[in-house]
């Protein structure tokens, strides 16, 4: 952002330095300049209510009267999706492809086993730093050379963690698929996780965490889960992922590579791809570029979920936080995911 910074303070102040003289001002503000600001010109007291006449819309040549609400009847539109392909790599990786040729965009998104119940037990927040750190390096580019090379090509690579899986999306446009797979597999299969990045990630996550602690919603889902599921269970660390300060700041590098390198595996991953392609297109493409990638010769575990009865008994948990704020929370286990009723469940929620 420096040279955003310098041309919008040569613009508007008349210099490229002109941003020193407004950081000096905000480094010399004091409460009493604040009220005195708020006063002159937040108190004048005027509402304006602007009124916009209602436009003619119209989808279709019928008449629709507009004064009447509608309501549901039995003749509901059928949903069209577009047909789903599926491919097996040669080294096991599946792949969905669901093509949509409207637009000349493409979307992929390779969804792996492992989320925050994968993390250790004396490592909370593993998982979500790992996923974190994954565009901070690989073997071919750092940190700057992955985002100018993305740039190049308006491609972005991102990561994300979840309580069940962990996530490496991408978006590209179809000129330039086979870089941008180029570039994915490389953020996939090639991160190093570099020391000085970690620990400024670290710095970051700590922050994080303080923030959490900080706000009375956060601090309730840091505590919450092991509330419902105990204190061993996979499920039973914050709901955000983030980890406990003492975990975070005993994390290593090495950590991290063994994390990916554990859970990073093709058997253990399915790759969905959306958009301006088909299969007789993308299969090669990935074959170059994920086709080297081999699972290790020890057999995939995954992370043992057991189930929790629901408490035979409402409980109540009082957290003092002194403050004006209260939160009232309250909450419940329900079925997994993989229950027969978990979409109607989510649509009654």
């Amino acid at each position: 952002g420096k040279s955003d910074l310098l041309a919008r303070s040569e613009v508007i102040g008349g210099s490229p330095d002109a941003w020193q003289r407004q950081a000096e001002v905000y480094r010399k503000a004091t409460p009493d300049a604040v009220r005195s600001a708020a006063r002159e010109w937040l108190s004048d007291g005027v509402y304006v209510l602007n009124v916009e006449p209602f436009p003619e819309y119209r989808s279709s040549s019928e008449d629709v009267d507009r004064s009447v609400m509608p309501t549901p009847t039995d003749d509901m539109p059928a949903l069209r999706l577009p047909p789903l392909q599926r491919a097996t790599l040669s080294n096991g990786l599946q792949v969905l492809i669901a093509p949509r040729h409207d637009a000349p965009v493409i979307s992929a998104r390779l969804q792996l086993n492992a989320g925050y119940a994968a993390d250790p037990v004396e490592r909370p927040g593993l998982a979500s730093l790992t996923m974190g750190m994954l565009s901070e390096g690989t073997r071919n580019r750092d940190a700057t050379q992955l985002a100018i090379d993305g740039e190049a090509i308006g491609t972005s690579v991102s990561a994300s963690a979840g309580l069940d899986t962990v996530t490496v999306s991408m978006g590209t446009v179809h000129p330039f698929l086979d870089p941008a797979l180029e570039l994915f597999a490389d953020v996939v299969l090639n991160p190093t996780f570099p020391d000085d990045e970690l620990e400024r990630r670290k710095i970051q996550r700590l922050a994080a965490i303080d923030q959490e602690k900080a706000r009375p919603n956060s601090l309730a889902f840091r505590i919450l889960p092991r509330l419902l599921y105990g204190d061993e269970h996979p499920y039973s660390q914050p709901f955000s992922g983030t980890g406990t300060p003492e975990s975070v700041t005993a994390m290593t590098a090495q950590e991290l590579r063994d994390f990916h390198r554990r859970w990073f595996r093709p058997d253990n991953a399915t790759l969905l791809v959306v958009g301006d392609v088909d299969a007789d297109t993308l299969v090669p493409a990935l074959e170059s570029h994920f086709g080297g990638w081999a699972a290790p010769e020890e057999a995939l575990a995954l992370p043992e979920i057991a189930a929790v009865e629901p408490a035979s008994a409402g409980r109540v948990y009082l957290i003092h936080r002194p403050g004006p704020q209260s939160m009232v929370l309250a909450a419940g286990l329900a079925p997994p995911y993989n229950d027969p009723q978990d979409i109607p469940m989510q649509v009654v929620n």
